[in-house]
């Protein structure tokens, strides 16, 4: 099932019942206003369709805008509430949705804070259609299994959207290696017919092969249409710190990993400034990188990141070791054997003067003020 079926679906529902030839695109525009977007591209711009389920009544305020959008369409008046009872009664029974992209990236990203399923989705028009299907997010291995939100973000790919070739190229990632062979796909390219498991084999690889090149497709168009995280990805795929200067002053949802990336492509600067980045925000690895290698020469801002930690509740003056068993396990003293000591020793900094550490404490406070209140950071 596509929104392409969906569409065709409702063409033929609207033909039947009403007894009135729907143009495609009306079909189009009138799913995007049931969802309370101005229009398929603004929707294409900022969401993808999905199944959820299906069945829940629809509001009607959502055949109220479908009627309104095909009187803007230019569809005569005293057909506009038939048809849009007609085309909101698709929307039900399809169990048809809408998700923002930057919901379904935030979902794939690991270690990025996710939306909740109650979040409402807030669309161009600037309603929120608390009693709409909008904001019945699926769970992520229910992404994960939809090919409709994939063929949705694809239409939206089609239109040069960088964030659906983002989610794509997430999407498409796998960390499990299929069941498979290049030898026996090698053998089967040459013309040699195979059977049972040497097919399977060969047919898992050449799957397997096509996924991961769609998935680099998408992942590289997405970089090169500036879309931050995709190019900080694309810079640790291919190891290229070109994709890293396409990014500019954007900002990137894991500025600790874009730190990272930068720092083992040399482009310390970039890797100074998420770090900093990350560091204000609160991660306390972050604030440990600025003080032992963004920070050496100045042991001002050195000092003002070690008491950052401190009011965040870590004490980075302190030794952090833990026993740990030889395969990283922890520790169990009523088992015993050998164990192996795992941490890092605490900074140890020469003592500022009075003034110094009272500036240092000062802007270290100001620094959590900013992070509490939401203020963002100052980089420097």
């Amino acid at each position: 099932m596509t929104i392409k079926a969906i569409a065709f679906s409702a063409q033929q529902r609207v033909a039947e019942r009403c007894g009135i030839s729907l143009q495609r695109s009306h079909v189009y525009e009138s799913l995007a206003a049931a969802f309370g977007f101005a229009s398929y591209a603004s929707l294409c711009a900022d969401a993808a369709f999905y199944i959820g389920p299906p069945g829940r009544l629809v509001a009607p305020r959502m055949t109220d805008s479908v009627a309104r959008r095909l009187a803007e369409l230019g569809f005569p008046e005293l057909l506009n509430r038939q048809v849009a009872l007609e085309l909101t009664a698709v929307v039900s029974d399809h169990g048809l949705r809408t998700v923002h992209i930057d919901h379904v990236i935030d979902s794939l990203v690991p270690g990025i804070y996710t939306q909740t399923a109650s979040d409402e989705i807030e669309h161009d028009t600037g309603e929120k259609y608390d009693d709409a299907p909008a904001n019945d997010h699926p769970l992520i291995g229910d992404w994960e299994a939809s090919s409709f939100l994939g063929s949705g973000l694809e239409e939206a790919a089609k239109r040069g959207n960088p964030k659906a070739h983002y989610a794509l190229a997430l999407l498409l990632r796998t960390d499990e290696a299929p069941v498979s062979s290049p030898y026996w796909h090698a053998r089967q390219m040459q013309g040699d017919q195979l059977s049972d498991v040497q097919l399977e084999w060969a047919s898992a690889h050449r799957d397997a092969a096509e996924r991961e090149a769609t998935r680099l497709r998408h992942l590289c168009e997405a970089a090169r249409l500036g879309h931050p995280d995709a190019c900080v990805d694309a810079a640790a795929e291919f190891e290229d710190p070109a994709f890293l200067k396409a990014i500019g002053q954007a900002t990137v949802r894991d500025p600790a990993r874009a730190s990272e990336v930068a720092a083992e492509l040399g482009q310390l600067d970039q890797a100074g400034t998420w770090c900093a980045i990350a560091a204000q925000g609160g991660d306390i690895e972050a604030v440990r990188h600025k003080i032992d290698l963004f920070d050496r020469d100045d042991l001002l801002r050195r000092w003002t990141w070690v008491h950052f930690a401190r009011l965040l509740g870590t004490d980075l003056t302190q030794d952090d070791y833990q026993l740990v068993n030889e395969d990283g396990s922890d520790y169990d003293d009523e088992v015993g054997g050998p164990g192996f000591p795992v941490g890092v020793e605490g900074v140890d900094l020469p003592v500022l003067d009075k003034q110094q550490e009272a500036r240092a404490l000062g802007e270290a406070q100001a620094m959590v003020s900013r992070l509490k209140n939401g203020l963002g950071v100052l980089t420097p």
